[in-house]
């Protein structure tokens, strides 16, 4: 676990959502190279764009005989996807470079997360699925754009994007503990307690805990670093 690649070797992560620190610090280095290696500076978008989707295409094709890995390259290429997007936007958006061909693949791509993935988040819904899953993008892109075009900031939601990461590894830390809590005879009262009561208790907890990890442990580190 301390070198994120447990899975490799057929043991479980400490904690569920750690998975993703492996695919993290994947991206984090891919991100790096493209930084560093000027690679949207010497190439219009769509070349890093295709190559994306054929590295996505020959690992969905062809069996590599890394099923551990395969999952991992997906979220890999969805992220550096969305890098491309964001860098389209920033062209568009901020620094007003329009150019035809930029407009041509930010069109599609946009076509891509407001049609299509809405479609298909529809069918997996009719089929029993989580549909929603299907929209986490979509609805991050839906939200950047009514942020935008509004202007809307506030020290709160700025204060929240700062503890963000904390809150997102640390939230099952209090809601499992809640969870196992009502099931111990101590805990029994919860269960005559309304679940928004609850809830609010996860949300303000967890918020509590992921400030004092900011604090303390992401704020060090970052200045370390």
């Amino acid at each position: 676990n301390a070198l994120l690649i447990p899975n490799f070797i057929g043991r479980p992560f400490a904690e569920g959502l750690y998975w993703s620190l492996q695919v993290e610090v994947a991206f984090y280095l891919l991100a790096a190279a493209l930084v560093f290696g000027r690679v949207f500076h010497r190439l219009p978008v769509l070349v890093p764009l295709l190559v994306i989707y054929l590295v996505e295409a020959v690992f969905r094709y062809f069996d590599f005989g890394l099923s551990a890995t395969l999952p991992i390259v997906q979220l890999i290429t969805d992220m550096l996807k969305i890098i491309c997007l964001g860098w389209l936007l920033q062209r568009f958006l901020i620094g007003q470079k329009r150019q035809w061909l930029d407009m041509l693949v930010l069109a599609v791509m946009l076509i891509y997360f407001f049609v299509k993935k809405p479609m298909a988040a529809y069918g997996v819904f009719e089929a029993g699925g989580r549909g929603m899953d299907q929209l986490i993008v979509s609805i991050a892109l839906a939200l950047f754009f009514l942020f935008f075009l509004t202007g809307f900031a506030t020290k709160t939601m700025s204060y929240l994007g700062k503890i963000s990461y904390s809150l997102y590894l640390l939230h099952p830390v209090i809601m499992y503990s809640t969870l196992w809590w009502a099931s111990q005879p101590s805990g029994l009262f919860l269960r005559d307690i309304y679940l928004g009561a609850i809830l609010l208790w996860v949300i303000v907890a967890s918020i509590g805990i992921s400030h004092l990890s900011w604090r303390f442990v992401e704020q060090p580190a970052q200045q370390w670093a």
